[in-house]
C-alpha cells in the first residue's frame, strides 16, 4: 500500500511542516506520557504531588481522545 500527501506550497506550509514532522510530534508525546508516567510512580512526592501529577496525566489522556489520537502510544 502507498499513500501520497499533497500540498499546495506555500499556502499549504503550515499543514506541510505539520505532516513533515508528525512521527516528531507522537514520539515526543509519547515521550512525555511515560515521564509522567514515571514521576507518579517511581519518585517520592507527597500524596498531593501526586494527584496532581494524575491530573496533569489526565488532562493528557483527555485531549489526546478529544482529537482521536489515545490509541497510538
Amino acid at each position: 500500500m502507498k499513500a501520497i500527501l499533497e500540498f499546495n506550497l506555500p499556502e499549504d506550509e503550515d499543514y506541510f511542516e505539520v505532516a513533515r514532522y508528525a512521527y516528531s510530534y507522537r514520539h515526543a508525546l509519547s515521550e512525555f506520557s511515560l515521564w509522567l508516567r514515571e514521576q507518579r510512580k517511581y519518585t517520592d512526592m507527597t500524596e498531593d504531588q501526586n494527584r496532581y501529577f494524575r491530573k496533569i496525566e489526565d488532562k493528557f489522556w483527555e485531549l489526546m481522545g478529544e482529537e482521536g489520537l489515545d490509541h497510538l502510544f
